[in-house]
């Protein structure tokens, strides 16, 4: 991908809404696929699933001339974001051992902040006031969503230590993209960081034999959390960084258990709770509010730049200074 091509921040957003939307037919699979194995399993599974599919769009591409040999800077992102995949990973099983599934959720979604901060300190971009009330309002929003009563919530130092790493992790994932996403081919890099984590994961797992015994069903349902997550979303958020800024994008993202909840409605008839509906309309605002504020800040006659529009070096087609080593 060229350093120089433009970027078109409407494509950008288009691209979020896309991996969000995506994301929550994720959510719903993968939980149908928990509910049928031990997380590791699953995992495992939908990981590898999504190799394959990544891999089929790799090889349909460089028959049609579109891809080459991987340069080392695809290896190298490869190689990180393939750490950071496994050391999520780790921390939400961790975490999960320690803390019950909805305080996990939400400590993940901290992620916002890793990534708000991150981008900021890391990759020069200006991130608001407004971005991290945003952020607080949907953090408040996955509270309300992941834990019915707060006061029965056990809390453990160990357990919030590991989700507090997968949250880096995955956020630190979409920063170290943002960064090299000028230089790389998404498809290469998501291909060949898959190949090294589902490798790594199974030669931990597979020995202990968690893949043994598991149902047609949950092949399936992993199948369809790969399509929709590691693969689609997954790639949608890598071409999304390329015209916005990550703080923009994974704001975005948090739409997610929004779709997902209008999901349900129409494909299940299932309607959320009187608290659901509370915390999706705390992330709701969450979202929309620093977009509304940016979208009025650039409109005719307001001379003020958004902290959460891409900067002028983005505009032109130029990276971001790199205030940062990469990780």
């Amino acid at each position: 991908m060229s350093e120089s091509s433009p970027t078109n921040p409407r494509r950008g957003d288009l691209l979020a809404l896309t991996s969000a939307i995506f994301a929550a037919v994720f959510l719903l699979a993968f939980r149908a696929a928990n509910a049928e194995a031990p997380r590791a399993a699953a995992v495992l599974a939908m990981l590898g699933w999504s190799t394959l599919f990544n891999a089929g769009v790799a090889l349909v591409r460089a028959r049609g001339g579109r891809a080459g040999w991987p340069r080392r800077v695809t290896v190298r992102a490869a190689a990180v974001l393939a750490v950071l995949t496994i050391l999520g990973n780790v921390g939400v099983a961790g975490a999960l051992e320690h803390l019950d599934p909805g305080l996990t959720s939400t400590v993940l979604q901290t992620q916002i902040f890793v990534v708000g901060l991150g981008g900021w300190l890391l990759l020069g971009e200006r991130v608001g006031v407004r971005f991290f009330v945003g952020a607080g309002f949907a953090l408040a929003g996955f509270a309300l969503l992941g834990m019915d009563d707060p006061r029965e919530a056990d809390v453990s130092l160990a357990g919030l230590g590991f989700a507090l790493l997968a949250s880096t992790s995955f956020g630190g994932m979409l920063l170290y993209t943002r960064k090299v996403i000028r230089r790389i081919d998404p498809v290469t890099v998501n291909v060949f960081r898959l190949v090294l984590a589902v490798a790594a994961l199974g030669a931990w797992l597979i020995p202990r034999g968690t893949l043994d015994g598991l149902s047609t069903e949950l092949w399936l349902a992993t199948a369809l959390a790969a399509a929709c997550g590691p693969f689609a979303s997954r790639l949608c958020l890598m071409f999304a960084v390329r015209h916005i800024s990550a703080a923009r994008t994974k704001l975005i993202t948090l739409l997610s258990p929004v779709f997902a909840f209008a999901l349900e409605i129409a494909w299940l008839g299932t309607f959320p709770s009187a608290r659901e509906l509370a915390g999706g309309g705390l992330i709701l605002a969450g979202v929309l509010l620093p977009m509304l504020a940016d979208r009025a800040r650039r409109r005719p006659g307001s001379r003020a730049r958004t902290p959460l529009a891409p900067s002028e070096d983005d505009a032109e087609g130029r990276q971001a200074p790199e205030t940062g080593a990469e990780r």
